[in-house]
């Protein structure tokens, strides 16, 4: 496989260029930062619940709570948050803010989903090469 083929422009890419559709590019950062503020925050109100349940269930970081030992809290709270349960959590609160700036994009900005990337045609090919790229990564 050639590199000029990989880093050609993709067809979904070229046609938003070509469509001009855009607001002022200090307008575009300010919503991108809107955006992203409002997701991110919806992110919190999702896992906050899930996380709660999750510290108050474990009884190590109970004891840790009580002992004042704060190294220990902190080693505590840190094998939570990175376990498999918390990863999880997070994955499906991602997943939701890729959802949010979707419809956003297409309800908003009345953008089509080809324009996003969306494409039937080479689909998984296209998807594949991007799974490579971010393994490479």
């Amino acid at each position: 496989m050639k590199l000029e083929s990989l880093l050609k422009t993709p067809d979904a890419v070229r046609q938003a260029k070509e469509a001009q559709k855009g607001w002022h590019w200090a307008l575009e950062i300010l919503v991108f930062v809107l955006l992203f503020v409002v997701c991110t925050f919806g992110e919190i109100l999702i896992i906050l619940p899930f996380e709660l349940v999750l510290f108050m269930g474990n009884q190590r970081y109970l004891s840790a709570l009580e002992s004042d030992d704060m190294e220990y809290l902190m080693e505590v709270t840190s094998e939570i948050i990175t376990g498999d349960v918390a990863v999880l959590l997070s994955l499906f609160a991602t997943f939701v803010m890729l959802v949010l700036v979707l419809l956003f994009c297409k309800l908003i900005q009345k953008r089509k989903m080809s324009s996003l990337g969306f494409i039937r045609q080479s689909c998984i090919k296209e998807y594949l090469k991007g799974i490579l790229f971010g393994f490479l990564l």
